[in-house]
């Protein structure tokens, strides 16, 4: 049931390195899987990309907001891309909002999961499925 679930660490964690270390090993060595949030906005972004091993990392969406535009952002998401495609973990591209950002996301990181409201919004989750395909049964020991 472990790998069922993720945990998700942000940069801005207050732990010192070792600690975090220490405790993220063992939590995968549990079989929980490790997500970065909110990569690129964070304080040691680069020094948690070389120093932990994470099984997931979340591009933010301020990177993607940019697409289209000259702002700066815009030249850190191919940069952002390239860095994480390099490294043994899956990407997942936050704040998809457009047709335009899709195409983006597709063409230079295709293997990246999005997640936007370009391909849905929020919703209760009775507006999302059928009550009889989310109901829990007693989990066995």
């Amino acid at each position: 049931m472990r790998e069922r679930v993720i945990l998700e660490l942000t940069e801005r964690s207050t732990a010192s390195p070792q600690v975090l270390e220490v405790a993220l090993q063992s939590l995968q060595q549990q079989g929980h899987k490790i997500a970065l949030d909110d990569f690129g906005t964070g304080y040691s972004n680069l020094d948690y990309l070389s120093r932990f091993s994470f099984n997931l990392v979340k591009i933010d969406k301020i990177f993607v907001g940019a697409i289209g535009t000259d702002f700066v952002n815009a030249a850190f998401t191919d940069v952002l891309f390239s860095l994480v495609q390099k490294l043994d973990a899956s990407i997942v591209v936050e704040g998809v909002e457009t047709q335009e950002q899709a195409a983006y996301v597709a063409r230079h990181c295709p293997n990246a999961i999005v997640q936007g409201w370009y391909f849905g919004r929020p919703a209760s989750i009775d507006k999302f499925v059928e009550p009889e395909h989310y109901r829990c049964s007693p989990i066995e020991s």
